[in-house]
């Protein structure tokens, strides 16, 4: 149980950059229990992500910048899976009448992007 929520706002979702800079500062700064990112998609339902890739990100941002090798330089790892319970989750929320189903493809762009530098922070504590 949380005895306290601090919500807390990471603007700049337009640039990879930013994620790079910004997502790794404010973990240190705020120390969360845990984070939730939410983005924009086109579905009628509530979509949690699973998994981050490391690569695949050759869209350009804003700016018209993506990642050299269309890779994040932040982390190692080629996938990474939150550590957090999905299925219990999607049960839970599904049991009150809303509608959440879970993804393994949070599309290569910049949510997702951002998703892998907070899950190389701590999985157990990331969710998108």
């Amino acid at each position: 149980k949380l005895n306290s929520v601090f919500p807390w706002l990471f603007r700049d979702t337009s640039s990879y950059s930013a994620s790079d800079k910004e997502v790794p500062f404010l973990w240190e700064k705020h120390k969360p229990a845990l984070v939730i990112h939410v983005g924009v998609h086109n579905t009628e339902n509530i979509v949690i992500e699973r998994v981050a890739r490391k690569m695949g990100y050759n869209k350009p941002d804003v700016s018209g910048f993506y990642p050299e090798t269309s890779c994040c330089p932040i982390g190692t790892e080629e996938c990474i899976s939150t550590g957090l319970d999905l299925t219990s989750i999607v049960s839970s929320v599904d049991s009150r009448g809303i509608s959440i189903s879970e993804s393994t493809n949070a599309g290569n762009f910049l949510c997702e992007y951002t998703y892998y530098v907070s899950l190389c922070q701590d999985p157990k504590k990331t969710l998108f």
